[in-house]
């Protein structure tokens, strides 16, 4: 089977990237190929030599040009190729319309076209563009649930996110000091760190956190750290490509986001046995169960992120078991979530036979 996975573009390093890596290997594994399209040349060019098939369907096309360019930068680059026996309609609903234009539009011979968001469907907007694909994969429950305000449930699968579960090295925890950590972009819209930053400056000392990542907002960020005197208690790591071989030892992931598709980083840090304490945002509200792999707190809700922190340094509060945190994700593991959709993406195609 030709599996074509389409986006607009993805810039080479994130979690998007990660999970087109995982799922392009894993359904090549199983016998298929997996081609991947988008717009433009990512701007870290390294991801290319991850994918066994990469193509670009707009590289004349001036950037947030009409969307028919685009589907039909894609129909032209196919017609040098074979036509693929499926797309997956990649991160926004607008692919599912360029995805039309590419293989469906005045063709007798239908193909298959599967939407895989990876978010909330009004912030990307377009939600009207989903009609255009045949099936949706849901990377989680939430999605799943946005999609059904517009879509027959029959035509909605909740497949997961693939993330590397099992045998992964359970990270120490501290026995004095609180030791936090957050994973993640320097994007204050989505991420909020002046959320927790907030918190942190009512936490009792000592405490210390290591924070991985950076973004277009590291500049507002490392100047709030010191308005709130908390500059002194953080660890800058700055991006690194993998981040967990940077974690020796923590108490707690801290996410603070206001918006969250699936929450990578949660499922990747309670498979290390880390418990999470993070907002109700997304994927993050249907993995975290209190008491049994962390937290939930509400949105700028910093408050109450600080009287739980407080609580754990003052040992009024326990740390979840490690084995509940891991057996709690387990069914993200990468080849249960490739088996989900491998099983979805032959059964549409089986419908157009």
């Amino acid at each position: 089977m030709i599996i074509d996975i389409v986006l607009y573009y993805g810039q080479g390093r994130g979690g998007l990237e990660d999970v087109i890596t995982k799922v392009s290997r894993g359904l090549r594994n199983k016998g298929h190929r997996v081609r991947v399209f988008q717009a433009y040349r990512p701007q870290y060019i390294e991801w290319e030599e991850k994918l066994d098939e990469i193509y670009y369907y707009g590289e004349d096309i001036p950037w947030g040009s009409y969307l028919e360019q685009y589907g039909n930068g894609y129909k032209k680059l196919l017609e040098t190729m074979d036509k693929p026996d499926i797309v997956l309609a990649t991160h926004a609903p607008l692919q599912s319309y360029i995805c039309y234009i590419g293989v469906n539009e005045g063709s007798d011979k239908k193909t298959p076209i599967i939407s895989w968001i990876h978010g909330p469907i009004d912030f990307y907007g377009g939600r009207n563009l989903l009609q255009y694909s045949n099936a949706h994969l849901a990377i989680c429950e939430n999605v799943m649930e946005d999609l059904s305000k517009t879509i027959e449930r029959e035509k909605i699968y909740v497949v997961g996110n693939p993330v590397e579960v099992k045998n992964q090295k359970v990270c120490k925890r501290p026995k004095e000091t609180l030791k936090l950590l957050f994973v993640g972009r320097f994007s204050n819209v989505e991420k909020r760190l002046d959320i927790l930053f907030k918190a942190l400056a009512l936490v009792k000392e000592p405490w210390s956190i290591q924070i991985i990542g950076d973004g277009i907002d590291h500049d507002m960020i490392v100047n709030l750290s010191k308005d709130l005197g908390i500059y002194d208690h953080i660890e800058w790591m700055g991006w690194k490509e993998n981040p967990w071989d940077y974690v020796q030892e923590v108490s707690v992931l801290i996410l603070t986001s206001d918006l969250e598709g699936f929450g990578l980083v949660v499922v990747e840090a309670l498979s290390r046995g880390i418990p999470v304490i993070s907002t109700s945002c997304g994927g993050p509200t249907y993995m975290i169960k209190n008491d049994i792999n962390g937290w939930l707190i509400e949105k700028k809700d910093y408050v109450k992120l600080a009287e739980l922190l407080n609580k754990l340094q003052e040992k009024g509060l326990n740390l979840p078991d490690a084995k509940n945190c891991i057996d709690s994700v387990l069914k993200y593991d990468v080849d249960n979530v490739i088996d989900n959709i491998e099983k979805v993406l032959l059964k549409e195609c089986s419908k157009e036979e």
